[in-house]
């Protein structure tokens, strides 16, 4: 449809009105002009501009999905309900590109429901938090919020849902609330506030089977009034749930289900912040199928995990020691890690981690380790049992200020790799001679390496290298002086804010593969480019971006 009848607005009677989908119609304001015994309204997906001034009885108004046909479209509508419809109970702006809500919402003293879901730009002004009346809002894909609001012990907000004791500080918690609702996302914390476990009970979490996105937060040094094991127990997600994230529990191991086997879809797993976790007993007896994507586990300095690591294609690892080197126990006479792995894991990241790379034992279980991120001072010692673990990388990161020179076993098994990046090594001067024995280097990135100073000239040796980025490197002064380094296989050279290269070397029209060259924040060298003469030798170059 394209417009209503004039005759629409007689419909004096109407209560209850579906227009959503609804996107060709214009002026819907004047066809609802009459229609003043409205109570429930369905706008969704319309591009209306402005509500009729008599439709003041609404209790239901839907406007999710506007069609924004002018810039401040939404902002003026919204402005509009929540200074003039009083009445409203339920609210739906949800899927909507505005920046904030005014604080007239406040205005709607009715409201009970506020649907806000996959606004993701949106702000919330504090005093939505004495809206008493309302007791169910909806946040869910808002990542401009990163906190909910502090909403009454009554009201329900997703999917960040605070844990709240009763009032009186004896009854049982808001946990209560969740027993009929069945969200696709559920931020649940500050459990320490659950009464007793026939509250977990009650929600029964295992029947929600919309449930795919589950956090479940402890306050870290809250006192508490159920003993978090027992809590997790009766805390079962459904077997539809893709991402767990367990925050601040206490205690020394998981409750059985943990085990990972009743959860078949899982895809993400997040353990975070568990100071007093030791075991993590997981089971293998699904076989091959149940693969994570991704496992991270962050602040469990005391965890060991047992009889094998669960298995994931991606392993992040920050600040939990014993996960990289208490592996020796937990390995039998009848188990065998290669056999049992395979090539499961790909990508391990490592953070803030103070065992030396000798004692790391988790990468006995990754014989197809493809990729990996040091991302902090550690040992880089190697030993011959570690590095032959190594042999499969592709994309070695090592990210550390401290770092003065490459470790050398760098140069003895890494026969596969592809990819270097040295990030934030600021202590690191200059390279060594025998990076150009890795010869199998496609792509080599230098970023922030503050007193680099030359690169070898062994790098002409790196034949099948075709990607070079150079970003925050003020002491590189040049990049060969007579003689080109650059290898004649190089497509792509990115040289960002490098102010001590002050040219390109001689022979740069001999690389004649060299398709992108991107130059940004290098002022002597912008204007060494600009030169005629120079720009001659770049000719060739089909993609130039000098700023």
């Amino acid at each position: 449809m394209s417009e209503l009848p004039s005759s629409f607005r007689s419909l004096k009677s109407l209560v209850h009105l579906d227009l959503s989908g609804c996107r060709r119609i214009d002026c819907l304001d004047e066809a609802l002009a009459g229609l003043s015994n409205l109570q429930h309204l369905n706008l969704q997906g319309t591009c209306i501009m402005l509500l009729p001034e008599n439709v003041t009885k609404l209790r239901y108004l839907n406007v999710s999905g506007h069609i924004t046909m002018a810039e401040g479209t939404i902002d003026n509508l919204i402005n509009y309900i929540c200074s003039n419809l009083s009445n409203l109970e339920h609210l739906d702006l949800s899927r909507n590109l505005m920046g904030s809500i005014p604080e007239s919402i406040c205005n709607l003293r009715k409201l009970h429901t506020l649907n806000l879901a996959n606004c993701s730009f949106l702000k919330i002004p504090s005093s939505i938090d004495t809206m008493d009346s309302l007791k169910f809002l909806d946040l869910n894909g808002c990542w401009g919020i990163i906190k909910g609001p502090q909403l009454g012990s009554s009201a329900i907000s997703l999917p960040h849902f605070v844990v709240k004791p009763g009032d009186d500080g004896h009854s049982s918690s808001n946990l209560v609330l969740l027993q009929h609702i069945d969200p696709v996302k559920l931020n649940l914390t500050e459990l320490e506030n659950v009464k007793s476990v026939e509250e977990a009970q009650c929600i029964n979490l295992m029947g929600k089977k919309k449930l795919e996105d589950l956090t479940l937060e402890w306050t870290r040094d809250a006192g508490r009034f159920v003993d978090h094991k027992i809590l997790l127990e009766n805390l079962v997600p459904p077997s539809t749930l893709k991402k767990l994230d367990i925050r601040g529990y206490r205690c020394v191991s998981f409750p059985a289900w943990l085990v990972l086997d009743q959860l078949p879809n899982l895809e993400h797993l997040i353990l975070r912040d568990m100071a007093n976790l030791e075991d993590w007993t997981t089971s293998h007896s699904s076989g091959e199928q149940h693969v994570l994507a991704q496992l991270k586990i962050h602040d469990c300095p005391m965890l060991r995990i047992k009889p094998l690591p669960a298995k994931a294609r991606e392993w992040v690892v920050l600040n939990s020691d014993n996960v990289l080197s208490s592996w020796e126990e937990c390995i039998g006479p009848h188990t065998n890690a290669t056999s049992s792995f395979s090539h499961v894991t790909t990508m391990l990241s490592v953070e803030n981690c103070n065992v030396p790379l000798h004692q790391w034992s988790l990468l006995e279980h990754f014989p197809g380790l493809a990729y990996l991120h040091i991302k902090s001072s550690v040992d880089l010692t190697g030993s011959p049992e570690v590095i032959q673990h190594l042999s499969s990388l592709k994309t070695l990161k090592l990210q550390d200020k401290y770092l003065e020179e490459l470790p050398k076993w760098l140069n003895e098994n890494m026969w596969q790799l592809t990819r270097l990046e040295l990030i934030d090594c600021k202590n690191m001067a200059s390279l060594p001679h025998w990076l150009g024995e890795l010869t199998s280097l496609k792509e080599l990135f230098l970023l922030n390496c503050d007193v680099l100073c030359s690169l070898p000239e062994s790098i002409q040796q790196l034949t099948r290298l075709e990607n070079l980025k150079i970003w925050g490197c003020p002491e590189l002064n040049h990049l060969g002086e007579r003689v080109c380094l650059l290898p004649s296989s190089l497509e792509h050279l990115q040289i960002w804010n490098c102010n001590g290269i002050k040219c390109l070397p001689e022979g740069m029209e001999q690389l004649t593969n060299l398709q992108t060259l991107d130059i940004y924040d290098c002022p002597d060298l912008k204007k060494w480019c600009e030169i005629e003469e120079n720009m001659m030798k770049l000719a060739h170059i089909t993609d130039m971006e000098i700023e």
